[in-house]
């Protein structure tokens, strides 16, 4: 009917408005400038858990707040991408009535620091741990958590320009 046919068309354009707007937040984390500054860690997490408030709050999620460096280099604009993509992530793929804790820390060793967003979420299979982080690459159905598979391949993008690594950790 006319009525599906629309509907199929409006799906259509939301989708690719929603895959024009990550390509876009894609580029601007490669072509935007890297300036670093010295950054006040733990207000720019406040900064992404009040940005994520109304979710957090739809899902009943706990956000622990763990030991962190009081300051860090970065570039404040993309260290607060990456950790609202991590957390957004956390609280996105929850378990089904278990309402997630994400822990957020970073510890110093050997002369650099190692950040951790733990989740009691429903974990990765080890298979999966480096394709995660392709561009566009996501494990579950669009009906079931949605999304462009794009979060992770920015994080890595920006961990990358701040001279890091990211992996996953996972029990599953």
């Amino acid at each position: 009917t006319d009525k599906e046919f629309f509907g199929f068309v409006t799906s259509g354009v939301k989708n690719m408005n929603s895959l024009i707007e990550d390509l876009l937040t894609y580029s601007r984390v490669n072509s935007g400038k890297h300036e670093i500054f010295n950054i006040n860690l733990k207000d720019s997490i406040t900064v992404v858990i009040n940005s994520l408030n109304q979710r957090i709050i739809e899902t009943d999620a706990v956000i622990e707040i763990k030991e962190l460096p009081d300051q860090i280099l970065g570039n404040p604009t993309k260290i607060r991408q990456l950790f609202q993509n991590l957390i957004a992530n956390a609280i996105k793929f929850q378990n089904p009535d278990v309402h997630p804790v994400i822990s957020v820390s970073g510890r110093e060793e050997r002369d650099r620091w190692i950040f951790s967003v733990s989740d009691n979420g429903i974990g990765i299979k080890e298979e999966y741990y480096k394709k995660v982080f392709g561009i566009f690459t996501k494990l579950h159905h669009k009906s079931v958590y949605p999304g462009s598979g794009i979060g992770l391949s920015v994080c890595q993008r920006i961990v990358e320009q701040h001279d890091g690594e990211i992996w996953v950790d996972s029990i599953v």
